[in-house]
Parts: C-alpha cells; sequence; structure tokens
C-alpha cells in the first residue's frame, strides 16, 4: 500500500502551486528543524460545513 497526501487549498488558483517541484520530508526523522515548520490554528474555512 502506499501513502496518501491530501492538500486543501483556497482560494483554489493557489492549487497551481501544487505544479511546482514538491519536496516532501518526513518530520519524525527531523530534529531540531521541526521548529522552523510555519504551523498555526487551523483555518475558519476548514471548520465551516
Amino acid at each position: 500500500l502506499g501513502l496518501w497526501l491530501w492538500a486543501v487549498v483556497w482560494p483554489e488558483q493557489s492549487g497551481l502551486l501544487l505544479y511546482d517541484e514538491l519536496v516532501l520530508t518526513d518530520l519524525r526523522d527531523a530534529g531540531a528543524e521541526v521548529e522552523l515548520v510555519p504551523c498555526g490554528a487551523l483555518s475558519p474555512r476548514l471548520l465551516k460545513p
């Protein structure tokens, strides 16, 4: 079996960014670099039905 990556983008035009070269990293193998990953609260757009 494989692994799936889901990307939720808004607005829909921002999906074009996924056509660029995308490098994925397994953060389980990362050390202190994890603190450099930009993350925050969930977008309200994801929480609305």
